[in-house]
């Protein structure tokens, strides 16, 4: 890194660009303005403007004023390449070739090797590097400490941190796991601090290894997990492993439920088999939903007559015998959900009730039947599954061919 002043890496980056010219007056890349060339680079401001100065009056780079794209009608001064700046950018390039260094590490963050990039930060840029590169989500740069120099890319309309997730994994990839710990502990109290992406707080909990707040958190907002059960949240929970205690059969329930709203039929097998010890009729219900998920009624009927009185077992038996084809015995195992509903209160299974009602309307022919059954699911469905119904409403309604419940 000592072969290469920040004159040569201004010249190869302004060379990326070395087609535009003054005559460019509108959408100009904001890469070619003094903050832009500082921000690629990561270096100050102020020594972008000392060097460009210098370039300037060596007759390198002209100087001009241009409109940047996205910023709307404002100009500000922005730098190209003069013939004698592209003579000696093409001269700095095939030097740098014959001395085996890697141009674009000094230049792109995508491109640069994890351990070049380490090595040629100060410790307090790789600490601040390390905090932006913990985040998933983009977060304003002035919420992250100060350094000397700027080292972390950010779009500056906005603010916001700009760090891709290949430039992520690649820099956390060579620092010590204690230290990315940390990373993301800090990153952890920052969304417990700001804002309710709790999706994000629970990831960097587990991150960090602090495994009991991350129980606590999906404990305390267990709901709003449960209505946002996505691939992500599954990974996470699954990335706490086993768990004993108070949080244990909470925690395998709401993996064992995430598994199934992503269809995972193993998934669902692992994690029944961890929920078993806590809660044996809850297990044997979601072993069951995973032989429907694999097509497999007969099996889920075969498992479900050990569980049978319960809302939940009746539903499942429902689906099954749907999928059998065998509707009025369908129609009375909905019947006896719908009563168990009506006897406690408990309306957790009524968009499932609701659900295997429409279907059971339309394998009937009655299709006015099934949309309005679907749209009272709709009142009590979680978002993820409101798009589901949505689909099948407009399925159901386009009359093209036979609708797939399932």
């Amino acid at each position: 890194m000592d072969r290469v002043t920040v004159k040569d890496r201004i010249l190869l980056h302004l060379g990326r660009f070395e087609m535009m010219n003054g005559d460019e007056i509108y959408n100009v890349p904001w890469d070619l303005t003094q903050d832009g060339i500082a921000n690629s680079l990561r270096i100050s401001r102020a020594h972008a403007s000392i060097e460009l100065k210098k370039m300037r009056e060596s007759g390198l780079v002209d100087e001009h004023h241009a409109q940047i794209k996205g910023s709307g009608s404002s100009k500000r001064k922005v730098f190209f390449l003069t013939p004698s700046g592209r003579g000696e950018c093409h001269g700095t390039r095939k030097r740098m070739d014959s001395e085996g260094i890697f141009i674009d590490a000094l230049l792109d963050l995508r491109r640069c090797d994890p351990v070049v990039l380490w090595e040629s930060l100060d410790p307090e840029c790789q600490e601040v590097m390390g905090l932006a590169c913990a985040f998933r989500v983009p977060i304003p740069r002035k919420d992250l400490p100060p350094t000397r120099v700027q080292v972390v890319p950010f779009d500056p309309p906005t603010g916001m941190i700009m760090i891709s997730d290949s430039v992520r994994s690649n820099y956390l990839s060579v620092v010590d796991s204690d230290k990315v710990r940390q990373w993301n502990s800090f990153a952890a109290d920052y969304w417990m601090d700001n804002g309710e992406e709790i999706q994000e707080q629970l990831y960097h909990l587990i991150a960090a290894g602090r495994r009991t707040e991350a129980c606590k958190l999906i404990s305390r907002r267990r709901d709003e997990f449960w209505n946002n059960a996505n691939e992500d949240l599954y990974s996470m929970i699954c990335d706490l492993g086993e768990v004993s205690g108070k949080y244990a059969e909470e925690l395998y329930s709401m993996r064992t439920e995430v598994a199934l709203q992503n269809m995972d039929a193993e998934g669902i097998r692992a994690s029944a088999a961890m929920l078993l010890p806590y809660d044996p009729e809850g297990a044997e219900l979601y072993l069951a939903d995973a032989d429907l998920v694999d097509g497999m009624p007969e099996r889920a009927l075969e498992r479900l007559h050990s569980v049978v009185g319960s809302s939940g077992a009746d539903l499942r038996m429902a689906g099954a015998l749907l999928g059998l084809g065998r509707l009025e015995e369908a129609e009375g195992a909905l019947l006896r959900a719908e009563a168990v509903i009506n006897r406690t209160g408990n309306t957790a299974g009524l968009d499932r009730l609701l659900l295997c009602k429409a279907e059971l309307s339309y394998r009937r022919g009655s299709l006015d039947d099934a949309v309005k059954h679907l749209s009272k699911a709709r009142i009590h469905a979680s978002a993820r599954d409101k798009g589901r119904i949505d689909r099948l409403t407009k399925d159901l309604l386009s009359g093209k061919g036979p609708v797939r419940f399932a």
